[in-house]
């Protein structure tokens, strides 16, 4: 039987081309102005003209520590301005503030949302979830349970402080102690570490929004970073929930400590966060000990501020982790996609990428999301708003779905690793992160934390060497493979080849060298001469074992390593189907898989037993109902 590859090409004309535009929100009458001095001047009748054209009502300093200010690594100081006029827009202001004497940028003040798609439940209390088992937390325990010395600030919606799974995991600061440690209204009214802020035991509120639905805590900021809404507590237990106390659940972080950092709220729908209080936050945490900075919120727009901040926090030597975003789209959410920030992708309990996962060059590393079969539980705020006194929006234990609870996976098992070695920078963490990540081989490839070789496999490397692989090509149609990951280059010759690869959107064109993933089948198109080249750059697979998933029908397949396997089911090298050999699996053609023959284009039975699959070459398989193709190879 053979089959023609015009067949498939029809395929090719299916591709459709899906463009993301983010819109983004802001808090109106407001504006941030980063001025050049850290004493704000606004002399000369151009900013008397703006101001009364603006109706400007107030000038604040978005973070009050001028030490910290003065310090900064871009320069500069942050204020927010507040602006009376419904006739202009921020957007209009901003237009009007900027090239005004002293300012170097002007933005409006943007609101970021909670990442997240939670549907609370009541549960039996459960130590170990399906999340942590994925990335081997419990082997990863087995090395260290985390230290206190290790603090992890969650900026977020605030952190039920006194939950009886987190107490004794809360970060305090002794220096503004209360006399209650669980009131905050009994401390002695004074800043006695001089770091700006006022009895700020259990961390600080940066919240400045107006307007809140009741029950919900907002202007003014103070010394209290509870929770209504939930969905920092949620983060916060996952980070680093008290472990091993038969109650609740299992944080990654297990010892480490929790920094209660409030920079969002509840807004009648979901979770936002003000720039101006997101960047305050950062600072804080930096100036206050934070070692790891978890933020799990987004959204579509570039904010100077927030980057300003995040420059100061990486220079101060903090990790700083943040979720991808839930939009399935290649297109950056801030602020993940700053490079100082660790980007967090999800994965499914198959390892697939969560279908609602951002994904592209700027995700660094994907985790576990909460998706059925690989839940992650976490619990929610326990009993009255210290505050308010409202019961909470959500309260109890649950599970969740959503990048924003990859994130603080990551930040927790960041937390064992500087419990190890407390050293490290923020370069040397993220290198470290995805030098020991699990590589996935699916539609949608990722790299998928593993907590156990992030401890155990040697920090600094030596990381695999990059190899360089050519694949020679005929006229016509070539389907081939690289077994290479983490490609870095990527050279067709002649230059204008055509390569095309197989996704869950169809057929894609390849662009880029990080499309050229082990495992995946390419199709290249060699015109215009008989024969050509495709040169890669990459690290080659080093793992034992390699799954991928097959869909009922056919599939193509690829070898992922650099040496070939032996068709069969047992020596150094061999392919499972679904845990048995292909000869004696019913759901699977038995005899034969198809090869393609470059000179006449078409398939032909290629015979597999006592044969090789090649490296660098791919093949069609019939699957009858889907399931696990599992490559093995020896590893010395």
């Amino acid at each position: 039987m053979k089959f023609k590859l015009f067949i498939l090409l029809i395929l090719f004309l299916l591709i459709i081309s899906n463009r993301f535009v983010q819109a983004y929100e802001c808090v109106q009458g407001e504006v941030l102005v980063k001025m050049a001095s850290t004493i704000l001047v606004r002399e000369g009748s151009e900013w008397l003209n703006v101001q009364r054209e603006l109706g400007v009502t107030s000038w604040k300093l978005i973070y009050p520590v001028s030490k910290s200010l003065r310090t900064q690594a871009a320069g500069g100081t942050w204020f927010k301005m507040s602006f009376s006029s419904s006739y202009y827009s921020p957007e209009e202001a901003v237009n009007l503030i900027s090239g005004l004497p002293g300012v170097l940028i002007a933005q409006p003040n943007y609101i970021y949302h909670t990442l997240e798609a939670v549907t609370p439940n009541d549960f039996q209390p459960q130590q170990i979830t399906a999340g942590l088992r994925k990335i081997q937390i419990e082997e990863a325990w087995g090395v260290t349970e985390g230290s206190p010395d290790i603090v992890i600030a969650i900026i977020d919606t605030g952190v039920d402080w006194n939950h009886p799974d987190l107490i004794e995991n809360m970060w305090t600061n002794p220096a503004d102690p209360w006399d209650d440690p669980r009131d905050p209204n009994s401390g002695d009214g004074e800043d006695n570490d001089e770091n700006g802020f006022v009895d700020d035991y259990r961390g600080w509120d940066f919240v400045t929004a107006h307007s809140v639905p009741s029950g919900e805590d907002g202007y003014p900021p103070d010394n209290n970073p509870d929770d209504y809404f939930g969905h920092g507590t949620f983060c916060s237990s996952i980070a680093s929930a008290v472990t091993d106390n038969a109650q609740y659940v299992a944080g990654a972080g297990w010892r480490c400590k929790i920094m209660p950092v409030r920079a969002g709220y509840y807004d009648g729908r979901w979770g936002s966060f003000d720039s101006s209080d997101v960047a305050a936050a950062i600072q804080y945490a930096a100036d206050n000990g934070a070692d790891i900075i978890n933020m799990s919120f987004g959204g579509g727009s570039s904010d100077q501020n927030i980057a300003d901040a995040v420059d100061y926090a990486y220079d101060k030597g903090v990790i700083l982790v943040a979720a991808a975003g839930n939009d399935s789209t290649t297109a950056p959410s801030f602020p993940a996609s700053l490079p100082e920030v660790i980007s967090v992708g999800a994965s499914k309990a198959n390892d697939k990428r969560a279908s609602y996962s951002n994904y592209g060059t700027y995700v660094d590393l994907f985790a576990p999301g909460g998706d059925s079969g690989c839940q992650m539980y976490g619990f929610y705020p326990d009993g009255a708003h210290s505050q308010t006194g409202a019961t909470p929006l959500r309260h109890d234990i649950g599970y969740g779905s959503g990048t924003s609870f990859s994130s603080p996976l990551v930040a927790g098992c960041v937390g064992l690793l500087l419990t190890l070695y407390p050293e490290l920078t923020p370069r040397q963490v993220l290198e470290h992160l995805k030098g020991t990540a699990d590589v996935i081989p699916v539609l949608n490839p990722i790299y998928r934390l593993n907590a156990y070789r992030l401890l155990t496999e040697p920090v600094g490397g030596p990381y695999q060497e990059e190899t360089t692989i050519t694949i020679y090509l005929k006229r016509g149609w070539n389907l081939i493979s690289f077994p290479l990951q983490e490609v870095s280059s990527f050279s067709p010759s002649p230059s204008d080849l055509e390569v095309y690869y197989y996704s869950e959107e169809g057929f894609q064109k390849l662009t880029s060298p990080i499309q050229i993933l082990p495992g995946v089948a390419m199709w290249a198109n060699l015109t215009g001469q008989d024969s050509g080249s495709l040169v890669a750059k990459g690290k080659l697979v080093t793992s034992a074992d390699f799954t991928v998933t097959l869909t009922p029908g056919w599939n193509a397949i690829a070898n992922p390593f650099y040496s070939d396997i032996f068709w069969g089911g047992s020596g150094d090298s061999y392919v499972l189907f679904n845990n048995s050999p292909l000869t004696s699996n019913p759901n699977v053609i038995s005899t034969t898989i198809y090869g393609f023959n470059t000179d006449t284009e078409s398939f032909s039975p290629y015979a597999y037993n006592n044969a090789t699959l090649s490296s660098t070459r791919a093949y069609l398989i019939f699957s009858k109902e889907g399931g696990e193709l599992k490559y093995h190879q020896k590893v010395k």
